[in-house]
């Protein structure tokens, strides 16, 4: 059961490490291309 508990933390870690550096990637055109291109090909991937 800890390590499941560990599990959850760390990846809330990485969601909230994602959510902060998304301002950061979007300020600069290029990259917010790339980002968007990739969120798209995820959530389609989803399906």
């Amino acid at each position: 059961m800890g390590g499941k508990k560990n599990e959850m933390k760390f990846l809330y870690g990485l969601l909230i490490l994602s959510i902060g550096l998304l301002p950061v990637l979007m300020k600069r055109p290029p990259k917010k291309d790339w980002l968007f291109a990739y969120m798209f090909n995820a959530i389609t991937n989803i399906f």
